[in-house]
């Protein structure tokens, strides 16, 4: 998987980390969704 600049900010936590992560803990099944989808090659969620 390549590392685009909009993900490659990710290792200095951004300002939203507490919030995503909150977000991503409280909808597993959307995230896991949107990877699958990712992963697939879909080109939007």
């Amino acid at each position: 998987m390549t590392t685009t600049p909009e993900t490659s900010d990710l290792s200095p936590a951004p300002a939203g980390a507490a919030h995503t992560h909150r977000e991503i803990r409280q909808q597993p099944r959307l995230w896991r969704r949107m990877a699958a989808l990712l992963a697939a090659g879909e080109p939007e969620v």
